[in-house]
């Protein structure tokens, strides 16, 4: 919000600019001094949205500025923080060194999630339609995890938004889904208020790719977020002002 109002308001004082990069500033040190990943990544997301905001005329410029600004941003993070240090080698680590037998706990938990995953869309393969259900969903989990993978813990969530609904709700609902973040996308296209074109774009593009790694329409803090501001930004000014 703050990096679309200071790209969109030309009219700012001096103070008020200063004040918005402070805020900025601030907000990154606290991103990266906290252990979600998820977060991150949809932090550096937004920094390539912005650049891309900024010089929208110029696809050079913008790839370059979302690169330099995002590498410079990473590495100082990088070499700053244990915290986000640490994290970030995990999840290298789990990804070259795929492994549940017990004997390896370093990124352990990047590997269950893979797990997880690989078991919610076993599941959906076999009930393809309509899914599980929601109330199957924990003892489905559990029969998959006893016979594909008894040395992981079994989860009522495997850590990813899409396949959560393949498996609750089948192709029918995952179609669903989809279709949420295709109107809200088509609206923010077509919408003719520069910030609600940004933002209308923005929320669903970040949640979109913050699914991947956990079912964040589906958790309560996060999904309360995507629906008070989804109800600000697709909202029908022009039709409200004339029922009133």
């Amino acid at each position: 919000l703050i990096g679309v109002k200071f790209i969109l308001n030309k009219n700012y004082t001096l103070l008020i600019k200063n004040i918005h990069i402070l805020s900025f500033i601030f907000m990154t040190i606290n991103m990266f001094i906290t252990g979600g990943r998820t977060g991150q990544i949809m932090f550096f997301l937004v920094i390539i949205i912005l650049c891309f905001h900024t010089f929208k005329y110029s696809f050079k410029k913008s790839l370059f500025s979302s690169i330099l600004v995002s590498s410079l941003i990473f590495f100082a993070a990088y070499n700053s923080s244990d915290l986000f240090k640490t994290r970030t080698d995990e999840g290298i680590y789990s990804i070259k060194n795929f492994n549940l037998s017990g004997s390896d706990t370093y990124g352990k938990s990047t590997m269950q999630r893979v797990v997880w995953v690989i078991n919610g869309i076993h599941i959906f393969a076999e009930n393809p339609i309509i899914g599980v259900g929601t109330g199957d969903l924990r003892r489905e989990m559990w029969l998959a995890h006893q016979e594909l993978s008894p040395e992981v813990k079994s989860t009522d969530n495997p850590h990813n938004m899409y396949v959560m609904v393949l498996v609750q709700f089948g192709i029918i609902g995952f179609i669903s889904l989809l279709y949420i973040f295709y109107t809200q996308i088509k609206f923010s296209i077509t919408n003719k208020d520069a910030l609600l074109e940004k933002l209308g774009f923005t929320l669903p593009v970040l949640f979109i790719v913050a699914n991947l790694a956990e079912s964040y329409l589906s958790v309560h803090t996060t999904s309360l977020f995507y629906s008070i501001f989804s109800a600000i930004i697709y909202c029908n000014y022009d039709k409200r002002l004339i029922i009133n």
